[in-house]
């Protein structure tokens, strides 16, 4: 850690039901929701195998981090302990991939919200205007055959 940057310290500024939100909300995201449909289909109930491997290293990395922050409470998580424990490039990897896997889930749940979305106004605009239906949205890119002008007589 640099010796220009100082810590002030940790405060406690959420309540417990702000933690409680954010507990469910990170658990029981959109996209593990519309994300196990699909692994599901392509891996059948061996997925809830992998479901379980993730969860035991979650619970590794949860306990090992709480281990961390008891022994040095400072603001900055796994960036500071790679500081600590490594050097300043491990560091530097911990954020900037923290950064990544934030960055990329949140686009994840964008997707997610709008497909939840979009069934949901569709079906909406049907019954208020069923003169203007709007048609369904496919599921997946469909493709016609390309017919020939030699098919045709």
């Amino acid at each position: 850690m640099p010796e220009d940057v100082e810590e002030r310290g940790l405060q406690h500024q959420l309540t417990a039901g702000q933690m409680a939100m954010v507990a469910v909300g990170g658990s029981i995201g959109t996209g593990l929701l519309l994300g196990s449909a699909a692994a599901l289909e392509i891996a059948g109930p061996g997925v809830i195998l992998s479901f379980f491997l993730a969860a035991f290293i979650t619970l590794t990395i949860t306990l090992a981090l709480g281990e961390l922050s008891s022994m040095h409470p400072a603001a900055g998580s796994f960036g500071v302990y790679g500081d600590l424990y490594l050097n300043q490039w491990a560091g530097f990897i911990a954020r900037a991939g923290y950064w990544v896997a934030i960055s990329i889930s949140i686009g994840a749940e964008l997707v997610a919200s709008y497909r939840a979305l979009e069934a949901h106004i569709r079906k909406r605009a049907q019954m208020a205007f069923p003169a203007t239906a709007l048609p369904a949205a496919p599921s997946s890119p469909s493709r016609k055959p390309v017919s020939t002008p030699s098919e045709g007589s």
